[in-house]
């Protein structure tokens, strides 16, 4: 499982080490990893590390700092799943990255994204320990087969919906409704 992005209360770091902590035993038993990748924001990553140490997550969670470029790729290629706990979200580039590797995604409610979960390319939970633990819970028992059929769906109701030529089709449809309204 990988969150990437900024190391953040707001991102709802604050509840992602609690949950895993509720799921460790499923996680350990089914060889999942938890990486948790990305910059450092207003001296958040300690507060991290001691919410793991505090845990006892060391071998369970991996905090890499920032990724970049062809490593991020790779780290979002070798996940399973991603994940963004956030707490609030006005459009989500990190769900959009992730669903452009394919990548099924784990968000609550406050990332805005429920047609992702209406198209079957992921799971909307409340933004809770509660609500990471019980998708957890049914996720990590899962085989690869749901979770390589979530990330095709996700892939392609974000193509069909987000790609460059869709975009340009919307506005180019937005633009002429208004040069008839004038």
């Amino acid at each position: 499982m990988l969150y990437l992005g900024r190391l953040w209360h707001g991102k709802g770091l604050d509840i992602l080490p609690e949950a895993w902590f509720k799921v460790r035993h499923i996680a350990e038993k089914h060889d999942w990893l938890l990486v948790i990748a990305g910059p450092d924001y207003g001296g958040y990553k300690q507060v991290l590390e001691r919410k793991i140490m505090d845990h006892d997550l060391n071998g369970s969670i991996l905090l890499t700092g920032p990724v970049y470029g062809d490593i991020k790729d790779s780290l979002m290629a070798a996940s399973t799943a991603y994940v963004l706990p956030s707490h609030g979200e006005g459009f989500s580039m990190a769900l959009l990255e992730a669903v452009a590797a394919k990548r099924p995604a784990v968000f609550t409610n406050k990332c805005n994204f429920t047609e992702l979960e209406n198209c079957g390319g992921g799971w909307e939970v409340k933004d809770t320990v509660d609500g990471l633990v019980e998708i957890f819970r049914s996720l990590l028992e899962e085989n690869d087969e749901v979770f390589l059929k979530a990330g095709l769906a996700g892939w392609k109701y974000c193509r069909e919906m987000y790609s460059l030529e869709a975009v340009s089709n919307q506005l180019i449809k937005m633009y002429r409704k208004a040069i008839e309204l004038y």
